[in-house]
């Protein structure tokens, strides 16, 4: 259980990395650790009911969800273009500026829970087989075990991005690397 966790959320991992690099205070770090609780929640309900009407459900269509982060991904670079342009034009609103930057790097429950369930088809391409296996009373088993994961998941990604060089790395080009990373994550949700 615990392999089929982490295997599954080694790309989350990088992610969390960089949002907890990008968090400036504990509402933050708090927000992105109920994200990802909400998130992966999400992907495990999915998952069991996938598991419950596999025959009905056609898990092709699972890679749509890379339109979210692509999606997110190409706001956060409109957002950060008018910022820019409002910089250039407006020197004394430098403060609006940044908040718009900030913005565009989305550190809200619904951004992080969006990027969680959409970056979750691989999740998912792991979870229906090995659900499918499991009785009711080992299906909760699972279910509690993989809660217990996710504090823990986080708390690694935090540690990670509490390192001097990763998080210098990220506030220097934070206002590009996460759509970057969001529309890559998208485009690689869509196309495999």
């Amino acid at each position: 259980m615990i392999v089929a966790f982490i295997s599954s959320n080694l790309d989350d991992l990088v992610i969390l990395t960089i949002l907890y690099a990008e968090a400036t205070n504990r509402k933050q770090r708090s927000t992105i650790l109920f994200g990802q609780l909400l998130g992966i929640g999400a992907i495990l309900v999915l998952s069991i009911a996938c598991v419950t009407m596999l025959h009905a459900f056609n898990l092709n269509y699972l890679n749509l969800l890379g339109i979210f982060p692509l999606l997110m991904g190409m706001s956060g670079f409109y957002k950060l273009y008018k910022a820019d342009e409002t910089a250039k034009k407006e020197t004394a609103y430098h403060t609006k500026v940044q908040k718009q930057v900030h913005t565009a790097t989305g550190l809200t429950l619904g951004t992080i829970m969006t990027l969680t369930i959409s970056n979750g088809a691989d999740n998912m391409g792991i979870y229906i087989p090995l659900f499918s296996k499991y009785s009711n009373v080992q299906m909760w088993g699972v279910l509690g075990l993989f809660i217990i994961m996710i504090p823990i998941w986080c708390w690694i990604g935090q540690l990670i991005s509490d390192l001097p060089v990763i998080r210098n790395f990220v506030q220097k080009y934070q206002k590009i690397l996460v759509p970057v990373i969001y529309v890559g994550l998208g485009l690689y949700i869509l196309f495999t």
